[in-house]
């Protein structure tokens, strides 16, 4: 079966598109990523979805404008997408679209996640699944992580402990013991991704960068331990308990300002913020390795996926905090690293198409296993 996912994250840069043959689902798991594309937000789109991503009021016309918007602009890049790929029309898919709002509470998690899939359904014609997190909340879990049950499928091992790790707009990753079956399964965001870095690079360079490519500006500074304590005493997420996630709600423009705030009061040069900013991020998924590592869950190897796998200084900060560690990518297992969201979400469109339940709860913290998200069918028979 040709199944396509479709992502947009927190770092809102763009629409993924990710091409994948299922061929056998779930056990034994056989999949072929076939090809893959980025395709950037238009700066009107953008603006919009950063309003109503940020922590201000909004109005209706503009949820309904960005709603309608990113649907119509989702359609047009798959549309571009098979042709320019040369490709078949597919036999379902999957889009996630637009998380703007994304808040855990003791009362229930709040997740709302934007994009209209009707023109998608309507020009394709095949079944489109969409609305993947609603189920998941509605069975008292978090909505998040998501993809936990697909890093499950085709990383679990028999003998090794893999950690799989995001690094998308916010970090996350899952922690697979050897031998685990899927109720051992730990997955949790781990803090800031690029969030941060780019929005700190946005605003450094006048809106002329979109974020630190490669992560030379990074490599470029030096990292301050004054400003890495303002950090760590502004944010108290490495102390919550699991499950959790987070989003822009916590790591938004009022956070962004108040570290630029304090690199200029302690002079540093942009570069020093940003490469200070980089560090947190590293600094962060390594406290939560060595959290689980004093739980007795001890990584073999540590598989990067997402935008923030190609930022250098990320990586090699990542393996000098972990030099025990063996550091992988996805790109290693037949996935290109920057669509491995893409990849994950035709898996999950596949799992519930076929009536499989995708989430985790050891994971999201959901009271059981749902098939997620919800299905436009094409019509079969008119009524005239």
């Amino acid at each position: 079966m040709n199944v396509i996912g479709m992502m947009s994250g927190t770092s809102l840069d763009g629409q993924s598109i990710g091409y994948v043959r299922i061929d056998e689902c779930p056990h034994p798991f056989v999949s072929t990523f076939i090809a893959g594309e980025a395709y950037p937000f238009p700066d009107e789109l953008r603006r919009d979805l950063f309003s109503l991503a940020g922590s201000g009021l909004v109005s209706t016309e503009l949820v309904a404008r960005s709603h309608r918007g990113l649907g119509r602009y989702a359609d047009e890049c798959l549309k571009r997408f098979l042709r320019e790929k040369s490709l078949p029309r597919p036999d379902l898919v999957g889009f996630h679209g637009q998380t703007v709002f994304h808040q855990p509470s003791s009362g229930g998690t709040t997740t709302f996640q934007i994009g209209d899939p009707s023109p998608l359904a309507y020009d394709l014609g095949v079944p489109l699944v969409s609305d993947f997190r609603s189920m998941d909340t509605a069975a008292g879990g978090q909505g998040a992580p998501m993809v936990s049950a697909v890093d499950f499928l085709k990383y679990k091992s028999s003998d090794k402990t893999r950690f799989i790790l995001n690094i998308g707009g916010i970090a996350n990753f899952t922690a697979l013991p050897a031998g685990c079956s899927l109720s051992d399964v730990l997955a949790f965001d781990v803090g800031p991704g690029n969030i941060l870095v780019d929005a700190i690079v946005d605003e450094l360079t006048n809106h002329q960068l979109r974020y630190d490519d490669g992560g030379n500006i990074a490599l470029s500074g030096h990292v301050s331990e004054q400003l890495i304590d303002a950090i760590l005493e502004a944010d108290d997420y490495r102390t919550l308990p699991y499950p959790k996630t987070t989003g822009r709600e916590r790591y938004g423009r009022l956070l962004v300002d108040s570290i630029i705030s304090r690199g200029k009061t302690l002079a540093l040069s942009n570069e020093d913020i940003i490469a200070t900013a980089t560090h947190y991020t590293a600094y962060m998924v390594s406290h939560h390795i060595k959290l689980l590592a004093g739980r007795g869950i001890i990584p073999d190897e540590l598989i990067v996926g997402g935008g923030g796998s190609r930022n250098r200084y990320l990586t090699k900060t990542l393996e000098k905090d972990n030099p025990k560690v063996k550091l992988s990518f996805h790109d290693d297992y037949g996935v290109p690293s920057t669509f491995w969201e893409s990849y994950a979400f035709a898996v999950l469109a596949y799992l519930t198409y076929h009536g499989y339940t995708g989430n985790v709860i050891s994971a999201t913290g959901a009271s059981k296993e749902v098939a997620l998200g919800r299905i436009n069918f094409p019509a079969k028979t008119s009524l005239g």
